[in-house]
């Protein structure tokens, strides 16, 4: 190793060098993580002097298939030169049969066999594409054929053997792997299958010469010590079993699958102290494993399981069904979530849910209750669903199943799955009791042996009884923060091994609805649990999983400085980067540990694709390498609406982004169409927290001011006598709703429909003139820059007829009482989405022989949570009508609703006036 080091940091080491060097590190796995270096000096090699070896060992080491792809092809270019290469036929032949369509390597194989009749692996090759196509027989001619000529290939041999056996020739099969074994002496999964195979023929002598033979292939394996266990067991020889158990046990103390082999054992010969001895020592290693627990509850005396007698009997529920409170369609009776969190952070979740539909609507569309869990760590164990008749009868759940979770449209896939419960027809006043597990069944905790959840106490209905019971370890610290709820009862109590946290509240009132209020997840009742004591910890503890995924490899190095060729300073760095980014395409496959760690950035560049947390990674990673500092940093979007910043979690991000703390500058890799300025909406004022390399810092993203998302519209209006006008608009749109415009106005073909449609909303019908002259707009590719649109058309009917008179919209109109103060009184806060400016100048030419004679009133109106101005120019034959109007606030809060709906209805009638024309 230290002779390659010194060869490859020579002055110029050769590519014979660079290419050695490379493959020792591909034998040896000597490349550290992250690192690529064994790819990065075969590429190196290869460009320095290309051969066909060189070119294939780079593609071997790619990143992905299509860079495979990309140097098989130049080796094929190279050895076309000459003679067909065979190292060349069979990458390709390989690429090809691991594709979707892998008929197209049986012609690769065919020419390779054509050159040389006896080439094993093409031999193989072939004969495995003949069994997926299911032409099994002519797989075994094939191969008896390449058997006649090399009747010694242990390769040929082995897999003539399977072939047999799979066509059901057992007495053939069983000569050829004599013939096998002959000559392959230590071929260890070979000699298990003998094993299992003389055990299936009742062959006691053939069990143990082939058993005996395969421990000593594998003397130190607790893999062969659980095999000949088997093997004992299943020849009746008990206490050599026990014995070859405990040996595999002395070797791996911890294995779960040897326990669970012992504990069989033990329970076959009626040792149930040693049994349960033995399931126990499973569950103290892994005690989210959900079979044994249940299967200890069956052999162990009945008693209720801890968490299930939480629950409330029907005796206790159904008399609440007789109360007044009907206000609401729909009430919860009761509420019950215990979650018991295991030493390693993992956890079983127990819920009881009551609930009694008031109306015939609610009835209906409470037949069928859903609930959401994580397929791939998590089991669904539906304990009890049944419906409460008003006459007595009990009547239970007709199906359950369930079905993913994913959104297509979003291009968004995960491991979550929606399990459905379905019941036969509600009447009003049914009492609906559901039970059901979720358990935790991985085999570790992909967040180390942390926890944390959000449960929530409140909805949107009467919930008469809402409890929370936290069960955990008494050694582990657990970190609680709890709603402010009205009659919220807090208990904690300790047991030798337990401490049991308790959360109730009796009669809990619904967060009734409200326009534009924060997101539901904000405002309702809720536990907050972490064992995270700090964000420090959280920072630090995300910085060592993902610290790994910002790689770089050559492939990365040459893609950053294509982006940046010719620019100079860092922000046009940092802007082609971020470009590149969001170009990438947006795909989201959170399974497992990818729900929260990003991938690896060279990855993410070789495959085209990503999430936020991928897109985060690649922007953080290219602008590392260009020397420009920048970090990941976890968002809380605005959609789930703000938290409590204690306790410290990883529960409310739902989002990632990069940070470059030079130019202060938070770039979303989301933001498709979006400035490197134009924070998204979802983004604007959030909670977020900047990794910065496990030194965190809690911050509140940037909510810019309204001058930074400013909509410029310039009116020339030329009206005729008729009503009818022709129109000259001319619009620039920058900030928060630019990139909204830019995907509106992308397309070509779509663009003159969408103009007509957005001008009709201020001026009726517009037919817009033939052209490029009708609608105009900039480069929307330069995402830098504003959106400018120029649009030429004719209003049709512009103008309304009032008696002699005509008038005419002289200022968009305002509806902002109708969108954010329609209700006389609120409860909840005022959300106002982004802080924007609407800036207008309306140049109207009245026709000949018209003269104006009301224009609107000049208002000059400024308020803490907005401001609006109108101006009025005339002249001979025409008059000037600016406006301007922003939302200053983002947070209205129920105190100061009064008088925002004061402004909003001011604003609304100033906007609604219009210029009065006579003779």
């Amino acid at each position: 190793m230290q002779a390659f080091e010194r060869a490859a940091s020579a002055g110029r080491p050769s590519p014979a060098v660079l290419e050695a060097f490379a493959r020792y590190l591909m034998l040896t796995g000597g490349d550290a993580e992250g690192e690529h270096r064994a790819r990065d000096l075969a590429r190196r090699s290869a460009e320095a002097e290309p051969s066909v070896r060189r070119y294939l060992l780079a593609g071997q080491l790619s990143e992905d298939r299509n860079q495979q792809r990309a140097w098989i092809e130049r080796a094929a270019a190279l050895a076309g030169r000459g003679r067909e290469d065979v190292d060349v036929l069979l990458s390709q032949a390989r690429l090809a049969q691991t594709s979707p369509n892998w008929r197209e390597a049986a012609p690769i194989y065919e020419r390779i066999l054509a050159s040389d009749p006896d080439h094993v692996t093409a031999i193989l090759g072939l004969v495995d594409l003949y069994v997926e196509a299911g032409l099994k027989r002519t797989a075994l001619a094939t191969l008896e054929r390449a058997l006649a000529r090399q009747p010694n290939s242990v390769s040929l041999l082995r897999a003539s053997a399977a072939q047999l056996r799979a066509l059901g020739r057992d007495t053939e099969a069983a000569e050829m792997e004599a013939r096998y074994a002959a000559l392959r002496f230590d071929d260890s999964s070979f000699l298990h299958q003998q094993v299992d195979l003389a055990v299936a023929r009742r062959d006691p002598a053939g069990a143990e010469r082939w058993l005996e033979r395969f421990l000593r292939s594998e003397p130190d394996s607790v893999w062969a010590r659980s095999v000949a266990a088997r093997t004992y067991r299943a020849l009746g020889q008990g206490d050599r079993a026990l014995a070859a158990h405990q040996r595999a046990l002395a070797m791996a103390p911890e294995d779960i699958g040897t326990l669970r082999a012992l504990s069989d054992l033990y329970g076959e010969e009626g040792n149930r102290e040693a049994q349960l001895e033995m399931l126990q020592q499973i569950l103290a290693i892994s005690p989210q494993v959900k079979d044994v627990r249940e299967y200890i509850e069956h052999i162990e005396p009945p008693k209720p399981r801890a968490d299930e007698a939480y629950a409330w009997a029907p005796e206790r529920f159904l008399p609440m069904r007789r109360s007044a409170d009907r206000q609401y369609p729909k009430r919860t009776l009761r509420s019950l979530t215990v979650t018991t969190v295991f030493p390693n952070g993992l956890a079983s979740r127990f819920r009881q849910v009551v609930f009694q539909p008031l109306t015939d609507e609610a009835a209906a569309s409470a037949r069928q209750y859903a609930f959401e869990y994580q397929a791939e760590r998590q089991t669904v164990s539906l304990r009890a669903a049944k419906v409460y008749r008003a006459d007595g009868k009990v009547d239970g759940a007709i199906e359950s199943g369930e079905a993913g979770a994913n959104n297509p449209a979003l291009a968004m896939y995960t491991s979550a799955r929606t399990f459905y419960v379905s019941f036969p027809r509600l009447n009003a006043g049914d009492v609906v009791e559901l039970r059901y597990r979720i358990d935790d069944v991985s085999p570790r905790n992909e967040i180390a042996d942390h926890f944390g959840e959000i449960e929530y106490l409140q909805g949107d209905e009467p919930i008469a009884s809402s409890e929370y019971v936290l069960i955990t370890p008494k050694a582990k610290q657990f970190h609680i923060f709890a709603s402010n709820l009205p009659g919220l009862v807090r208990e904690t109590k300790e047991d030798a091994e337990r401490r049991i946290f308790r959360f109730s509240a009796a009669s809990v009132p619904p967060v009734a609805p409200e326009p534009a209020m924060p997101a539901w997840s904000e405002l309702l009742a809720h536990v907050h649990v972490s064992t995270f004591k700090s964000w420090d910890e959280v920072g630090s503890w995300y910085w060592g999983l993902a610290r790994e995924q910002f790689d770089v490899d050559d492939e990365v190095r040459k893609r950053v400085r294509e982006i940046t060729k010719n620019l100079s300073d860092d922000l046009s760095k940092v802007r082609a980067i971020y470009k590149y980014a969001t170009e990438t395409r947006y795909v989201a496959l959170e399974f497992g540990i990818e729900g929260i760690r990003p991938r690896r950035c060279a990855q993410t560049l070789a495959r085209g694709w990503g999430d936020c947390k991928d897109k985060a990674t690649l922007i953080v990673t290219m602008l590392r390498e260009l020397g420009i500092p920048a970090t990941i940093v976890l968002v809380r979007t605005r959609m789930r609406g703000g938290i409590e910043p204690e306790p410290a979690s990883l529960a409310p991000f739902d989002h990632a982004i990069a940070y470059v703390p030079s130019l202060d500058l938070y770039l979303d890799g989301t933001a498709e169409h979006s400035g490197s300025t134009e924070l998204p909406i979802m983004d604007r004022g959030a909670m977020a927290l900047q990794i910065n390399e496990g030194r965190p810092k809690l911050v509140r993203l940037p909510e810019p001011a309204p001058e930074a998302s400013v909509v410029h519209r310039t009116v020339d209006i030329a009206l005729g006598a008729d009503g009818s006008a022709q129109l000259g608009v001319d619009i620039q749109v920058a900030g928060a709703f630019a990139p909204e415009w830019r995907t509106r106005y992308m397309a070509e073909g779509t663009r003159r429909d969408r103009a007509g449609r957005d001008l009709a909303a201020d001026f009726g019908t517009v037919e817009l003139a033939p052209g490029k002259a009708g609608v105009e707009v900039n480069d929307l590719e330069d995402i830098e820059q504003p959106v400018k649109l120029r649009a030429r058309g004719k209003a049709v009917a512009l103008a309304r007829k009032e008696g002699d008179s005509l008038s005419i919209p002289a200022v968009p109109t305002q509806r902002l009482a109708t969108e954010f103060a329609s209700l006389s009184t609120r409860t909840r806060d005022v959300i106002i989405p982004a802080l924007t400016m609407r800036q207008e100048e309306w140049s109207i030419r009245v026709p000949q022989g018209w003269r104006v004679t009301r224009a609107p009133l000049p208002q000059d109106v400024d308020t803490p949570f907005g401001k609006f101005s109108i101006s009025v120019e005339q002249s001979a034959g025409k008059v000037v009508v600016r406006s301007q109007i922003s939302l200053t606030k983002s947070r209205i809060k129920p105190s100061e609703y009064m008088a925002f709906r004061t402004f909003c209805e001011t604003a609304d009638r100033a906007f609604g006036q219009r210029v009065v024309l006579g003779k």
